[in-house]
């Protein structure tokens, strides 16, 4: 029976062993923390299908699309919800934005729909303040990313071919094996290295390091919020901020010189304590500060207080976390080490959007020699994110 070892207990490393075990294989999961701290638990927990970038993206983010639905149908379905998503226009320009990306070829493969003011009100009466009309889409979803990476965790736990390792910090990487910390070696006839935004176990094996940078991801949560806002609510420039958005050159909102180097562009979801994750601030500058900002939060709120048309809920707490993505146009790196290692990481914040899809490419290429061309410069259509 083949044996896989897979490097990494965040989204990414736990949708590598859920292939695996699909193959049939023996999988063993190695984690250095005890529980996954870092990426996927910081994310909120949007699956933004309907804004990849036209081609490949695209047609990975529907592929990716189909087999999130596939795991709701096994996981508890609150933790992966089928609420589509809204991007609010605040003004006529826009609204025209908006309107023009819902007549595109490909809108029909997105679930574009472009609604007016008035229709829109209908549909989202939890939407009081300044609103134009919406480009909503029955296409994304909505994960609880701590919850259900437990989820799945406990669903290839119970799976006799499956070990978990946590606690157990990698050192060194060769052919077919893997050596920890203690001086341990485990070998196995595939490893697969999904370190997610840890540095050092990914510059001490990748042969070409600065084909990926660092993203500073800050967010926000709040406290109950008393209405329901049963679908994610986006605006412009987060929107712009997505592969479409990207590739269509859309900015949104003007940028506020008090941020700096921060891009800001609001998504806000509501949990299932009803309470409301905020984000988000991207920072691509390194190095990074080390402290949580006050001022984008407050820049976010007050787009979301315009929106809604009333007064948030206070925030409670806030965080940053951080990504890693190619900035040459690969959906995501993957860099072989050797003919049965593969470090696969930089696909950002595609990574949870687009982790099953991931995985079934990285095992299409190393048992069976199958590549989409998604690793390849280039792949998102020649933009340099």
């Amino acid at each position: 029976m083949t044996r896989a070892l897979i490097i990494g207990g965040g989204i990414l490393g736990t949708a590598h062993a859920m292939e695996a075990l699909g193959r049939g294989w023996e999988v063993t999961q190695f984690e250095v923390s005890a529980e996954p701290q870092a990426s996927t638990p910081r994310s909120p927990g949007v699956l933004r299908f309907s804004r990849c970038a036209p081609g490949l993206e695209l047609q990975l983010g529907m592929a990716a699309a189909r087999a999130w639905r596939e795991l709701a149908a096994r996981a508890d379905r609150a933790l992966i919800r089928d609420t589509g998503s809204i991007v609010v226009a605040t003004d006529d320009l826009e609204a025209s934005v908006m309107a023009e990306l819902a007549d595109r070829v490909d809108a029909e493969d997105r679930c574009w729909r472009w609604l007016d003011e008035p229709s829109a009100r209908a549909a989202h009466p939890e939407l009081g303040g300044q609103v134009r009309g919406i480009l909503t889409s029955d296409l994304d979803l909505v994960v609880e990313p701590r919850a259900l990476l437990e989820n799945l965790r406990g669903s290839v736990t119970a799976n006799d071919r499956y070990t978990f390792r946590g606690g157990v910090e990698v050192r060194e990487v060769g052919p077919d094996s893997i050596t920890d910390a203690n001086g341990r070696t485990h070998r196995g006839d595939l490893v697969v290295l999904c370190p997610g935004s840890r540095s050092d176990l990914t510059v001490s094996v990748l042969r070409q390091p600065p084909i990926l940078r660092s993203i500073r991801l800050q967010m926000a949560q709040t406290e109950r919020f008393e209405g329901t806002l049963p679908t994610p609510v986006s605006d412009l420039a987060a929107l712009g901020q997505s592969g479409i958005g990207r590739s269509e050159g859309i900015t949104g909102t003007a940028a506020d010189p008090r941020l700096g180097s921060t891009e800001v562009g609001l998504t806000c979801v509501q949990r299932l304590n009803h309470s409301l994750t905020v984000g988000e601030a991207r920072d691509q500058n390194e190095p990074f500060s080390f402290d949580v900002a006050q001022r984008p939060t407050d820049v976010l709120m007050n787009r979301l207080r315009v929106i809604l048309g009333s007064e948030p809920p206070p925030v409670t707490r806030q965080w940053v976390g951080s990504v890693r993505q190619c900035v040459d146009g690969r959906l995501w790196l993957r860099e072989d080490l050797d003919e049965t290692v593969s470090l696969v990481t930089g696909a950002g914040q595609r990574g949870i959007m687009l982790a099953p899809v991931i995985a079934e490419e990285t095992f299409n290429w190393l048992a069976d020699g199958i590549d989409s061309g998604a690793t390849r410069p280039g792949a998102d259509g020649g933009r340099v994110d």
